[in-house]
């Protein structure tokens, strides 16, 4: 579990950039924009693109809303007999922005009223964020890899 909402990691893959960029691209959605996350009408997972060596998606939602589903952004490097996966596991921007504006407007909250009650101002939306975060990004890494 990440105490911030945030991933890098590497994946090896003895498959060819493009066998790897075909597969990620038969299991999205084409779109360059990540507004709503919610396509009712989408029979795909997953929405997104893929560039010459790239991709970027998120999950999509069937029903609900969830501002907390991770970017994946990754990049893949061909060498000799294996391909190295680069990958960025990041929230939306203005999720990050409304989480710190939450946190620190809960540690003013706390220094107005320095009580048990007021600890839970800063620490509830930091936790929400984590934990969904988290929640998100272990489902897309497990999808990523089965791709």
């Amino acid at each position: 579990m990440n105490l911030i909402p945030f991933e890098n990691i590497q994946i090896s893959s003895p498959l060819k950039k493009e066998e790897i960029l075909r597969r990620i691209a038969g299991q999205l959605q084409h779109t360059t924009q990540f507004g709503n996350a919610f396509h009712k009408d989408s029979l795909k997972k997953y929405e997104g693109f893929v560039t010459s060596n790239e991709f970027k998606f998120r999950r999509i939602l069937k029903s609900g809303m969830n501002s907390f589903i991770p970017i994946i952004h990754g990049k893949i490097e061909t060498e000799s007999t294996k391909s190295s996966i680069f990958i960025k596991i990041r929230l939306h921007p203005f999720v990050y922005i409304m989480t710190t504006f939450l946190t620190l407007f809960g540690l003013f909250v706390f220094f107005l009223n320095p009580s048990l009650i007021g600890l839970l101002f800063p620490f509830v939306p930091y936790a929400l964020s984590l934990v969904f975060y988290n929640i998100e990004s272990k489902m897309a890494k497990d999808d990523l890899i089965q791709f």
